[in-house]
């Protein structure tokens, strides 16, 4: 019973069943009260029709009897003749007063009863000085067919109103099915969709069909879809990447390490250096990812005070400028109206300083690079500008990918940890701003920070 009851609430809370059941609804409501209005319409115009036909075919009599109480004040004394000709002919007359008690009649035999309900419908209302007086009642062979027919009318109109209803529930369980299945057909395709996303089937669309809210739904899905497929892609890439990353500091540590338990390398402070300076890329690369994984997801906090943009950029020039001196490398600020800015002085000093050294590795000797900041309304820009190679279209597209050198050849141990950029880019966006590459190759590079 159990297991009927799952089934049964399952099955009732499909989206085509309701569609379905609401079609059926609605239409059975209409339909009945379609039926009702038309069944009571039609009675009450026949019952209209045929009062109307007896008070103009018996206005005469009827204008007879109400002179009559007028002059006499009551019904006493009164008489009634019997029809002669037309339909009143054979006819049987009853009057009756206020309290529908019979006081005078063709038919003597039922003066003093009461009037029955069906003689009451057919009863027509006599007047005198403006007040209700009594009724007067024509019973004839003509009327009681009549009263047959209009029988037979009202049941012929409920049969055919009966045979409309059945065949417009039908109708809209037919047309309630297919629109259910239009409708509900898209919502499927959602659904298996999700599953097999569960399953780990990424990267699947569902055709944009249906409504236009069905199709934005479906346009949503498929967003969706492609951006978790590219976040696993991601997380897969940069998984093989840390892998990848760690590998050689490790493979240094452990050489060097065993070379000196086994006997093979001395073990004296340079060895132990080599060592530990694997350590120190080590940590650094951890502390880099460590940095980039709460940038990314808006967990580094800012420590943010009143930043004097000119201020800052001439102090790290002035940090920059022995390497530079010592590289052969001209090192200049070009500072224009520089405005003071909300933002976090150590992380803004950590990307410049970033951008800086990149473009001090790669500018050769004689060259030059400058760092120009300039007040542009509400924004600042900030441009570093180098004379080194450039880069390629391809390279700048990566230019901030996690673990992206432009040099392949570079040994991973000696240099950075490949993720100075990509910190560079979230750190920028996380106080509202924007961090991009224009280059050519053979024309040098430009890193262009907008706050």
């Amino acid at each position: 019973m159990r297991r009927f009851t799952v089934w049964a609430t399952a099955f009732t809370n499909r989206v085509a069943v309701r569609l379905i059941g609401a079609f059926l609804l609605i239409t059975a409501v209409t339909v009945g009260v379609v039926s009702v209005a038309v069944d009571t319409t039609v009675d009450g115009s026949f019952q209209t029709y045929l009062r109307e036909a007896n008070r103009i075919e018996q206005g005469d009599r009827v204008a007879q009897l109400e002179n009559y109480y007028e002059t006499n004040g009551s019904w006493t004394g009164i008489t009634l003749e019997s029809g002669r000709s037309g339909r009143s002919g054979g006819a049987k007359f009853l009057l009756a007063d206020t309290d529908l008690q019979v006081v005078a009649s063709t038919d003597p035999a039922i003066v003093g009863q009461t009037l029955s309900p069906s003689q009451q419908e057919r009863a027509e209302k006599l007047y005198a000085n403006g007040q209700l007086v009594g009724f007067l009642v024509r019973e004839t062979p003509a009327e009681d067919r009549l009263i047959q027919i209009q029988q037979d009318f009202l049941d012929r109109i409920t049969d055919a109103l009966l045979l409309t209803s059945l065949g417009t529930l039908l109708l809209a369980l037919i047309l309630g099915g297919v629109l259910a299945w239009w409708f509900a057909r898209p919502l499927q395709n959602l659904s298996r969709a999700a599953r097999d996303m569960a399953e780990g089937r990424l990267g699947l669309h569902v055709p944009e069909q249906g409504a236009s809210e069905l199709k934005q739904v479906a346009r949503s899905f498929n967003r969706m879809s492609s951006s978790l497929a590219e976040s696993y892609a991601v997380r897969q890439r940069m998984t093989s990447d840390i892998a990848h990353e760690l590998r050689t500091p490790v493979s240094v540590m452990r050489t060097q390490l065993e070379g000196m338990l086994d006997g093979i390398l001395p073990t004296d402070t340079q060895q132990v250096g080599v060592v530990y300076n694997q350590a120190l890329h080590l940590a650094r690369l951890v502390e880099d990812l460590r940095t980039l994984t709460r940038a990314e997801t808006h967990n580094l906090p800012l420590d943010k005070v009143p930043v004097e943009v000119g201020h800052l950029i001439r102090q790290i020039v002035q940090d920059f400028e022995p390497l530079a001196q010592d590289s052969g490398i001209q090192l200049r600020a070009v500072l224009l109206d520089t405005p003071t800015l909300s933002g976090d002085p150590g992380r803004l000093r950590q990307v410049l300083s970033n951008l800086l050294a990149n473009a001090l590795h790669y500018t050769p000797a004689g060259g030059s690079v400058t760092i120009t900041a300039e007040g542009q309304g509400e924004t600042v820009k900030i441009v570093i500008t180098d004379t080194g190679p450039g880069l390629s279209p391809e390279q700048a597209a990566h230019i901030f990918d996690r673990f992206y050198r432009t040099d392949e050849a570079r040994q991973r141990d000696q240099g950075g940890s490949g993720l100075g950029l990509a910190i560079s880019r979230e750190l920028i966006r996380l106080h509202g701003g924007e961090l991009r590459v224009e280059s050519e190759v053979g024309k040098g590079s430009q890193f262009i920070i907008s706050l």
